[in-house]
């Protein structure tokens, strides 16, 4: 469209004069994006008849548009937006996704308006990119990618976006800085964790591995808003930070045995820890219990569900209790009091060679009626 086309347009519709910029890139060449039909390219502009012509990538080919009944529908992309590079510049751009995932990331963002971007904003862009299924697979390996890449603010909760920074901000520096300014101790822990994850090689967290045990151990320690799940989980992170100064980081207080000491319900504990986890909580159990942790681990069994299931049933399995496995759930079952996720893991495992003496006696017209 030119000047002379948008002046008629807006002086029969004087409301489209806030859209002047986007009628002005509706011009053949430039890319768009429609919230019904998807991606395409503006080929013409019929002045006759006032209308557009676009090619959508959907089959819609030479679909004609009135570009006021439009504007609010249609959003006109920039040449340097990741959709129009991935068919002006498709080699590139597939190098990236295949060879250089954090620098795709990093495109995508400097693209934005306020070079940031929320997660959800960055995968609906990928689906169309990669493709709806194959993205997020990918995605969710170059997060762990962008943790590490000083360009990319990595949002610390789930509200925040990604940042491209100008200037690039070692990851740790930045961990460093946030656990440090954080009073929010669930935070501080999740924080930690990323700092161990990055310690290894990072010598600057080795010198201020004191200060980050100290503040660690005051947020277990006194936090009231903390759960017996997230203090575990903090004590388990300390530990790991720890290990490099202390000899015996079990004896380091408060110690994992004192947060199970101090625990009334164990299943709802092992609820809410993170998935990870879940064997060193069977490990610390077995080794804080000595005498009684088959029965803890049993009824851990029996109140379990998801991925916690298979690791009491592995756990087990590793310490010899197969045949206490089955005894229990045969019991369970006679007794019709096997709960609805225990069963669930029996029915979806029923095909499991791995799994298949424990299953195979259990799978009789009794467990159609549990």
């Amino acid at each position: 469209m030119n000047k002379e086309a948008i002046d008629a347009l807006i002086e029969k519709n004087p409301k489209l004069v806030p859209h002047r910029a986007k009628l002005e890139a509706m011009v053949p060449g430039n890319y768009c994006l429609h919230r019904s039909w998807g991606f395409g390219k503006i080929v013409d502009y019929n002045a006759a008849d006032d209308r557009l012509i676009i090619d959508f990538e959907d089959g819609k080919d030479g679909h004609a548009m009135a570009p006021a009944f439009c504007v609010d529908k249609l959003d006109i992309l920039k040449p340097n937006d990741i959709l129009v590079r991935s068919r002006t510049e498709p080699d590139l751009i597939e190098e990236m996704i295949k060879k250089k995932p954090a620098d795709l990331i990093c495109e995508i963002i400097a693209a934005s308006d306020d070079q940031a971007m929320m997660a959800s904003e960055i995968e609906r862009l990928l689906a169309r990119v990669i493709g709806p299924i194959k993205y997020k697979k990918w995605w969710t390996a170059t997060k762990k990618v962008l943790v590490k890449d000083p360009r990319i603010g990595v949002p610390l909760k789930k509200t925040d976006p990604y940042i491209f920074r100008d200037e690039p901000v070692k990851p740790e520096d930045e961990i460093l800085e946030q656990f440090h300014a954080t009073k929010n101790s669930k935070q501080k822990i999740e924080l930690g964790e990323k700092l161990y994850a990055l310690s290894e090689n990072i010598s600057v967290i080795r010198e201020e591995m004191p200060a980050i045990l100290e503040e660690l151990t005051e947020a277990i320690a006194h936090a009231k808003s903390l759960s017996q799940a997230d203090r575990l989980h903090g004590v388990w992170v300390r530990n790991n930070l720890a290990r490099d100064l202390h000899e015996d980081v079990e004896s380091l207080e408060p110690s994992s045995a004192s947060i199970l000491d101090a625990t009334n319900d164990y299943s709802e504990l092992a609820a809410h820890l993170p998935a990870q986890y879940f064997k060193r909580y069977l490990d610390l159990i077995s080794r804080t219990y000595p005498d009684k942790w088959q029965s803890m681990v049993e009824d851990l069994l029996r109140n379990s569900s998801g991925k916690f299931t298979s690791e009491c049933i592995n756990f087990m399995l590793e310490h010899e209790m197969e045949e206490r496995i089955r005894y229990c759930l045969d019991r369970w079952l006679k007794e019709q009091t096997i709960k609805g996720p225990l069963l669930f893991w029996v029915v979806k495992n029923r095909a499991s060679k791995k799994y298949n003496s424990i299953i195979e006696p259990l799978v009789t017209p009794r467990l159609l009626a549990a």
